[in-house]
């Protein structure tokens, strides 16, 4: 049976996420959390998405997508990338949707799974803006600058082709549009023919 289990990520309790979880996979999850944060749950947290099918507007993603959102680099805490999947297909399936969701600021396409997971479920499209130069904290020598990030050919970082490796990898190629460019530069062609 499916239980509420109040958790701490974070210091907050998380309930939302949890109420989709077995009781069998709540043992088994805090067994494998050591009680660490949600983030270091990725393996207890696919085993529990794959003992369960799959509705037709997900609660969750599947095991093959949950597990290339938690290798893809990215600082959504899984629990809040959860609850942006459910709203995400609230919103995209209503009947007033324009079926088109936009995302400004992708990273590594981490959210952007979600995303798309809750469009493609809605019949709808996401389309992510990102100029994918990092933001101040990815330079050289922040805290999150990362090496593996960056493009040897101008020297600076280029999140653009691990944003593609992911939305490949989670099949979401024909659901996600990704946008290079800056947001005020996408919006000078948002909204016109």
């Amino acid at each position: 049976t499916s239980v509420m289990v109040p958790t701490v990520d974070r210091g907050e309790p998380n309930r939302r996420f949890w109420s989709t979880i077995t009781t069998a996979d709540r043992f088994a999850i805090r067994s494998a959390s050591g009680g660490s944060g949600m983030n270091s749950l990725a393996p207890a947290l696919i085993a529990a998405a794959a003992s369960r099918a799959s509705a037709s507007t997900p609660k969750t993603l599947d095991p093959k997508r949950l597990a290339v959102a938690s290798e893809t680099p990215g600082f959504m805490p899984l629990d809040e990338a959860q609850t942006l999947l459910e709203i995400a297909g609230e919103y995209l399936s209503q009947p007033d949707s324009t079926h088109v969701g936009l995302e400004i600021g992708t990273y590594c396409g981490k959210s952007t799974i979600f995303l798309g997971t809750a469009a493609e479920s809605a019949g709808a499209t996401i389309v992510t803006v990102d100029h994918h130069r990092g933001s101040e904290e990815h330079q050289p020598g922040w805290e999150y600058h990362d090496t593996s990030l960056v493009d040897p050919h101008t020297g600076t970082l280029d999140t653009s082709a691990r944003f593609r490796r992911a939305i490949y990898d989670a099949g979401l190629e024909g659901t996600v549009i990704g946008m290079l460019a800056s947001s005020t530069t996408a919006a000078k062609v948002w909204g016109k023919p």
